[in-house]
This record gives C-alpha cells, sequence and structure tokens, in this order.
C-alpha cells in the first residue's frame, strides 16, 4: 500500500462517514431534484432527474462542498444531499465498477454500470497533500 508523504496515511483511501450498517456519501443536485427526492425518498422521483447522466457520489463531505463550490457554483448544484446506503450496496456497486485512470475505456469497462475516479485532493485546505479523493460514478444502476 502506498502512503503519502512521511506519515502512514494511505494514498488512495475511501474517507467516509460511516457505522455498522451503512456509509454516507454526498451528491449536489438542482432545487428541483434535491427537494423531490427528499419528500419522496427516492432520487427520481423529479422529473428534472435524468437517467441518462451519470451521478458521481462523494463519500468526502468536505469534496463534495469544495467541487460544488458550497453549493453556490451552479443552480444544478444549489441543494447537497446525504444518501445513506448500506456496507452490501457499498460494495456491490465497487464490485460493479471500472476503475477510470484517465485513459479511454475499454468496450467491457465502459459496459460497467458504475466508474471508480480517483482524483488529486485540491482546494486551499488540500494544498500540500499528496493523498486522492474517491468518487463513484453511477450509470444505469
Amino acid at each position: 500500500m502506498s502512503t503519502s508523504g512521511n506519515n502512514q496515511t494511505p494514498h488512495r483511501q475511501i474517507r467516509a462517514s460511516y457505522n455498522d450498517e451503512a456509509i454516507t456519501v454526498y451528491q449536489a443536485y438542482s432545487e428541483s431534484i434535491a427537494k423531490a427526492a427528499v419528500r419522496e425518498q427516492k432520487l427520481y422521483a423529479s422529473p428534472d432527474f435524468s437517467f441518462t447522466r451519470m451521478t458521481w457520489i462523494k463519500p468526502s463531505w468536505c469534496w463534495m462542498m469544495y467541487r460544488s463550490g458550497y453549493s453556490t457554483k451552479d443552480p444544478r448544484q444549489s441543494h447537497i444531499l446525504a444518501l445513506k446506503m448500506t456496507h452490501e450496496i457499498f460494495q456491490e456497486l465497487l464490485s460493479q465498477a471500472a476503475v477510470c485512470h484517465g485513459s479511454a475505456l475499454t468496450d467491457e469497462e465502459k459496459a460497467k454500470p458504475v466508474r471508480v475516479q480517483w482524483i488529486q485532493n485540491e482546494g486551499p485546505v488540500w494544498r500540500s497533500c499528496v493523498t486522492e479523493v474517491f468518487k463513484l460514478g453511477l450509470d444505469r444502476v
């Protein structure tokens, strides 16, 4: 396992809020999608939700907030939802994933419904970090 800097922090590590039953991941949505999802407890409750776009969930609250411009960058990212899923579902998603390395995906990888991307930490707090953050892309799941 690769570590970062002079400490023993792994270079790649899923950082998330979790308990014995579930892991919490985050995603930014528009107001219409988020309010309908909370009301109905289904992401696709709003007609504005698109099944043709990949949804990128992020286990790191801080990184989600930074990437969404603290929910002010874009009206389509104005509401951050905390989504809880069981460990079994999270592990099942990981088992279906193609790991993206920035290069073109093979046809076999393109057929997979889930993508994993490791991205260099960015933002003012992380300038000196050499660790990477994790995001999970869901398509047709």
